[in-house]
C-alpha cells in the first residue's frame, strides 16, 4: 500500500516558516534606543514642568485677592444696646425653689 499524505488530518500548513533569525543589534541601534530613551524622559520633564507653570506665574507674580470687608452700620448701636440689657431673675429664681 502506497503512502498517502493527507493535508486536512495533518494540519499542514506550508506557509508557516520556523526558521530562526537572530536579532543582531549594531550600536548604532544601541545609540538609537538610549537617544529615543533619553528624548522620551526629557519631554516627560517638559510636559509636567509646562503644565505647573500657570501654579508657579500666579504663586510668585500676583498679590493674594483680599475680600473687602463689609461692615455693618448699626454694628456699634447692637452691641450697646445688648450691653445695657439687664434681665431679672427673681422670678427663674423662685420657680427653682
Amino acid at each position: 500500500m502506497p503512502f498517502v499524505y493527507d493535508e486536512d488530518e495533518l494540519n499542514y500548513r506550508p506557509d508557516v516558516d520556523f526558521t530562526y533569525i537572530p536579532n543582531y543589534q549594531t550600536r548604532e541601534d544601541i545609540r538609537r534606543e538610549k537617544l529615543e530613551d533619553i528624548t522620551n524622559s526629557l519631554s516627560g520633564l517638559v510636559s509636567g514642568t509646562s503644565s505647573l507653570a500657570p501654579i508657579m506665574s500666579n504663586l510668585f507674580t500676583s498679590d493674594p485677592e483680599a475680600v473687602p470687608a463689609n461692615y455693618n452700620p448699626y454694628a456699634t448701636a447692637i452691641t450697646n444696646t445688648m450691653g445695657r440689657r439687664r434681665f431679672n431673675i427673681n422670678p427663674l429664681l423662685r420657680d427653682i425653689e
